[in-house]
């Protein structure tokens, strides 16, 4: 199977069930072919469903494709009640909406993610050490574990630059620990046009890639 099934729904591999399901719904209502939807679209969607919903053979997919990353298109609104109690949360908690849409910047379905482990564990005094550990999974999942990968990812992200994420993703995929992180970032950003910065570790000062 060549179709990358997390493409298709717009979520992440790290995406919950309750993503998963959630995302679903909305797309399914958004492109199902009696509300004017496209067929082909509905069916992809259909498919891509009945693989990531079933642990089984979400699991057999996991291990046969290797999780590339791909700019996230857009899922279309969500349930009516869980923004009603979402907007209930936050009039207590306002602080994890500002977490929710930290997460956003890098992905909608990070960002449900959240939303619905929040929401449905009740923990939002937790809410930090969740965002965390979302934040992490997904950074290592795309990305490796370099540190310094992760904060020029988050760089690029920021900067609505998803087509130099994506050839990053590559470059890690394809070297793994044998990628010199210094040197892609400085092609990168030669090739993109950026201007990133890396401390000196003998002036200690900042200079340009």
């Amino acid at each position: 199977m060549s179709i990358d099934l997390y493409a298709v729904l717009g979520i992440v591999p790290t995406a919950s069930e309750d993503v998963i399901k959630a995302v679903y719904r909305a797309l399914a209502k958004k492109h199902h072919p009696d509300a004017g939807g496209d067929a082909n679209r509905f069916r992809e969607i259909t498919e891509a469903y009945a693989v990531l919903s079933d642990p089984a053979k979400r699991r057999h997919y996991d291990h046969s494709h290797d999780a590339f990353y791909t700019p996230e298109t857009d899922i279309g609104d969500f349930d009516e009640d869980l923004q009603r109690e979402w907007d209930e949360a936050i009039k207590h908690s306002p602080e994890i909406d500002l977490l929710y849409w930290e997460l956003k910047r890098y992905s909608n379905s990070l960002a449900l993610n959240f939303r619905l482990n929040l929401l449905k564990q009740k923990s939002y005094w937790n809410a930090v050490t969740i965002f965390n550990a979302l934040e992490k999974l997904y950074f290592e999942t795309y990305f490796g574990t370099s540190e310094k990968i992760h904060k020029f990812v988050k760089f690029l992200l920021m900067e609505g630059r998803r087509d130099a994420a994506k050839e990053l993703n590559r470059a890690v995929k394809k070297h793994g620990d044998a990628l010199n992180d210094d040197a892609i970032i400085q092609a990168i950003c030669h090739e993109h046009n950026l201007l990133y910065f890396k401390m000196n570790q003998n002036t200690h000062q900042e200079e340009k890639f």
